[in-house]
């Protein structure tokens, strides 16, 4: 990496993200063109419809646990120390998410 290279850290390009209107807009379309990708593969997983209301329900639902992750992870007023690691704050946040009958 060149010496006059920025690196930046993962929570400062995350709060650019949530907190600039026009890159949280694309953010969210970004989220919801990543749903429709996941429903088919989440669809045949869990041995539903791609098409039908409940696949669309659980890549939205599994979204959006993450988005909301994220989302508190950056605005969270918390010690950098009491922060904790992003991916488990998303596996916590994924943990809460019951479906009956998958």
């Amino acid at each position: 990496m060149p010496a006059s290279a920025h690196v930046v850290p993962t929570r400062d390009l995350f709060v650019v993200l949530t907190s600039v209107p026009g890159i949280r807009a694309r953010w969210m379309v970004a989220a919801h063109e990543l749903t429709d990708e996941l429903r088919p593969v989440l669809g045949e997983r869990a041995g539903l419809d791609p098409q039908g209301l409940e696949a669309r329900l659980l890549s939205h639902t599994l979204i959006g646990a993450l988005t909301v992750a994220l989302e508190y992870w950056v605005t969270a007023e918390l010690e950098p120390a009491d922060r904790g690691d992003v991916t488990d704050l998303a596996a916590a946040a994924l943990s809460v998410i019951r479906f009956e009958g998958l």
